[in-house]
């Protein structure tokens, strides 16, 4: 598992034993990761000539998926 991924396994630990008013924080964290791993794989795509079609797809998930809801 690469480093990235090991950041967001973390943070779910985290976030699953979290006392109430640890959330706010975990929270802003768990959505900080998720903006950078996104950006971090949409780069990782298309450096490597991934369909680019995907993208905008990608990203409307990612957005929803930062904000708590489905795209």
């Amino acid at each position: 598992m690469d480093e990235l991924h090991q950041e967001f396994v973390e943070l779910i630990a985290l976030l699953q034993t979290a006392e109430d008013s640890e959330l706010p924080r975990l929270l802003q964290a768990m959505q900080t990761h998720l903006q950078h791993h996104f950006a971090e794989e949409d780069g990782w795509m298309l450096s490597t000539s991934f369909p680019a079609a995907r993208l905008p797809y990608r990203r409307a998930c990612s957005r929803a998926q930062v904000r708590g809801r489905s795209p």
